[in-house]
């Protein structure tokens, strides 16, 4: 169209091609909207706004860098293995030293 009257109007078509050519919307924006759709689904419909935007924040980090997935799962193994040692190890010791203590005391000591 202002192919027609760029004769007649050189500044406005200058101008119009300059605005014209900017992109409606960019590569960022796309995402977010996109990512957006893959959480909002029909299994999750029911979410509470304030969980969804948590769920969209959440998503926003790991894509960025700012949480690590493999940093987090190693600290999880770490926690698990300390309980699991806690749990599994720290009982005998308890029960090493309870055994300690009733080879100690026999029923003729008792009376």
């Amino acid at each position: 169209m202002f192919q027609q009257h760029q004769d007649t109007y050189p500044t406005l078509a200058r101008i119009a091609r300059d605005y014209l050519a900017i992109q409606g919307s960019g590569t960022p924006s796309e995402r977010t909207f996109s990512s957006a759709g893959l959480t909002d689904t029909k299994r999750r419909n029911r979410l509470k706004p304030e969980m969804f935007d948590a769920l969209q924040i959440l998503k926003a980090a790991y894509r960025n860098g700012h949480i690590s997935a493999d940093q987090q799962a190693a600290e999880h193994i770490t926690d698990l293995r300390k309980t699991l040692e806690d749990y599994y190890f720290g009982d005998e010791e308890a029960a090493d030293d309870s055994e300690t203590e009733d080879e100690g005391t026999s029923p003729q000591m008792m009376e």
